[in-house]
């Protein structure tokens, strides 16, 4: 995505779609219409007509997990905004969460709650942290 790299999860490719995640920008204002190229085996090939934006409108932003500390298989509650616009039905139905991770174990993935959410604003969803996830300092997704 312009200069910034996009990583292809090993799921990521078919024969007829590309998924990838974006990487921090490291800016804090929005960056807009940036180029799409894809590299494979040294090609290069560029995507004509589309265009893609970081806007900060469209990041989801995590305020605090409770408890901040705890073993595994604790339920931890992530307050934030979110961006999603498929929120479920606020019990079982993730909607549009592709999961949650603590460092690299999912966090429930197949198991999140929420309360009734609404698109762009605070809120709350659950899970149950990995019960083999071992002591240590953890990024948060």
């Amino acid at each position: 995505m312009g200069p910034y790299n996009c990583k292809i999860p090993a799921d990521g490719a078919t024969s007829v779609a590309i998924s990838c995640e974006t990487t921090d920008t490291l800016s804090i204002v929005d960056i807009k219409s940036l180029p799409i190229t894809i590299i494979s085996e040294g090609q290069v090939y560029s995507v004509p007509s589309t265009t893609f934006s970081y806007l900060d409108s469209d990041t989801p932003s995590v305020s605090s997990i409770f408890p901040a500390a705890a073993v595994g298989g604790t339920q931890l509650n992530v307050y934030g905004v979110h961006r999603v616009l498929n929120v479920g039905d606020g019990l079982r139905d993730m909607g549009d969460f592709l999961g949650l991770y603590i460092g690299g174990n999912t966090c429930s993935m197949f198991d999140i709650t929420q309360d009734a959410l609404t698109y762009n604003s605070a809120g709350r969803a659950q899970c149950v942290q990995s019960p083999v996830q071992t002591a240590g300092y953890y990024s948060f997704t």
